[in-house]
């Protein structure tokens, strides 16, 4: 029994259409990877806390951060001096803020603490952006912490001993993060 012969076009349109039609299991599993899903309990992600102070600066110029200290709201701000005028539209901007809630009850405390104004060399963005370039370019290797410190306005870096230190600082210079920035010490401190 010989088989029917077929024109070799009608045989590449049969095939391309067989092929067009078919899905193989990497197409059908990719369909499924890429395909969004919804779910009616999805929950946003909040960004880091730090990061949420770096975006109050955005909104609050100057804006450097904040820290309770013996029932007193200390807020730092980038800056020398503050007068009156400025820390009435710092403590209002801070009110207003849709993020301010989410640190420690922040907006009770603006209502009921005492307020106190620290000034500081940078800002929370300016900072954030160090802690950003020390989590790419020095977070490693002898590096066991990476914090945003409020309370003097620095990022933290963490050292397992004492014979990182050196290295630990190159990295940090490489980075281009100035010295008075950040402050290298023990993980523990």
């Amino acid at each position: 029994m010989s088989l029917p012969r077929i024109p070799l076009a009608a045989a590449v349109a049969a095939t391309v259409l067989a092929l067009g039609c078919s899905e193989s299991p990497t197409d059908t599993l990719r369909r499924r990877v890429l395909q969004p899903r919804v779910s009616s309990s999805a929950r946003e992600v909040p960004p880091h806390p730090d990061e949420y102070l770096a975006k109050m600066a955005d909104r609050i110029p100057g804006y450097a951060g904040f820290y309770v200290r013996d029932g007193t709201l200390v807020l730092r701000v980038k800056g020398g001096v503050v007068d009156a005028a400025r820390a009435t539209a710092v403590r209002q901007a801070l009110r207003a803020d849709p993020d301010a809630g989410r640190f420690q009850h922040l907006t009770r405390l603006l209502d009921e603490a005492p307020v106190q104004f620290e000034p500081s060399r940078y800002d929370a963005r300016e900072l954030w952006g160090f802690r950003v370039l020390a989590s790419q370019r020095v977070f490693r290797n002898g590096v066991h912490r990476l914090d945003l410190d409020e309370t003097r306005g620095v990022i933290r870096l963490g050292i397992a001993s004492a014979g990182d230190m050196e290295e630990v600082a190159a990295r940090v210079a490489a980075a281009g993060i100035p010295s008075d920035a950040v402050v290298i010490g023990s993980a523990g401190a």
